[in-house]
């Protein structure tokens, strides 16, 4: 398992942004947008009409699943994009669904690739990042293939772009969104905060500290697993020293102290359980996620979002939550 994909099974609630609420639609503005949306030549106005809405209806999954929607039906892939990966880490009652989303903004991006290629061919290496940047903001899928150079080169032209460009908080989420991506947390992390500084629109402040808070979180979580490895690493290494110093007595353990060997037998099983459930809830988290069209984390280290049998992933989770009990009870025992 990649420490990316236990950071984020470890932050599955601490991602959350604790101001935003999922949106039952109250006041029926979804209904007035839906209708705007189904109108032929509506999608202007559908916009119009979500800009309009205060900061705390905007600050929703649901705004977010509305925006991706209507940028689609507006052919705006940037915004539609950000839509849709802000939605995936705010909390929700109702799973939105964003397959024809995700399906046009893949294609997009398999657009974007083939421009970026095309402009590396031909030396045109700042034509090639943007569109590069704008294959994977699209679908982040992009970053787990083979790049020719063209990851590294992006970052570097939207590292320039902030400097030539200091006050233009845009930039600087491109380039917090880029890093984030790249798992650069202190680099997002950052970016963000100066993009929350420059910008004046509250919606966008609001969005950008979505994105920090989330990128705060995954660096807590990776600080929390960096320490837990240097004492497990400690603590063996101490173990190995006594073993290793003192020799067995009559009636002593290899250690040399009664007992010891099953204590530890003990807590090595025990560990090892802990490791079992440790995977297990990854494994629920990442299929939850499948379900609720967020961005999949594979091993190999590339993202995306997946076509999903709900039934099939359905049963998995069934067994999967019988093996967490099973496993649960094998580690506490009888209570």
């Amino acid at each position: 398992m990649s420490r990316r994909s236990s950071r984020l099974a470890l932050i599955l609630v601490a991602l959350f942004w604790a101001g935003s609420a999922p949106c039952q639609d109250p006041a029926g503005w979804m209904a007035r947008v839906e209708q705007l949306l189904a109108k032929p030549g509506g999608a202007p106005e559908a916009l119009k009409a979500l800009r309009s809405l205060p900061v705390e209806i905007r600050g929703t999954a649901d705004y977010q699943w509305m925006g991706a929607r209507t940028h689609m039906a507006l052919a705006e892939h940037d915004l539609c994009a950000i839509n849709a990966a802000t939605y995936r880490f705010l909390p929700r009652s109702i799973e939105r669904d964003f397959t024809a989303v995700n399906r046009w903004l893949a294609g997009r991006a398999e657009e974007f690739m083939a421009l970026a290629t095309e402009s590396l061919a031909k030396g045109l290496n700042d034509e090639a990042a943007k569109r590069y940047f704008e294959a994977v903001l699209c679908n982040q899928a992009i970053l787990g293939r083979q790049d020719e150079g063209l990851g590294k080169q992006t970052l570097t032209a939207l590292d320039r772009l902030v400097k030539t460009t200091p006050n233009r908080a845009d930039y600087w989420f491109g380039l917090g969104f880029y890093n984030y991506y790249f798992s650069h947390l202190e680099a997002a992390r950052r970016a963000f905060e100066v993009a929350i500084d420059k910008e004046p629109d509250p919606y966008r402040k609001w969005m950008l500290g979505v994105w920090r808070q989330r990128t705060e979180a995954e660096m807590a979580v990776e600080r929390q697993q960096d320490e837990q490895e240097k004492k497990a690493k400690a603590d063996r290494e101490a173990r190995e020293a006594r073993v290793a110093a003192s020799g067995p007595g009559p009636g002593q353990t290899a250690s040399g102290v009664p007992g010891e060997a099953e204590r530890y037998e003990a807590a090595l099983h025990r560990s090892s359980l802990d490791a079992d459930i440790r995977e297990v809830d990854r494994r629920i988290f990442d299929l939850k996620g499948k379900l609720a069209g967020r961005v999949t984390v594979l091993t190999n280290g590339t993202v995306g979002v997946e076509a999903v049998n709900h039934k099939k992933v359905n049963e998995e989770l069934q067994q999967l939550e019988a093996r967490r009990s099973d496993l649960v009870s094998q580690r506490d025992g009888p209570r």
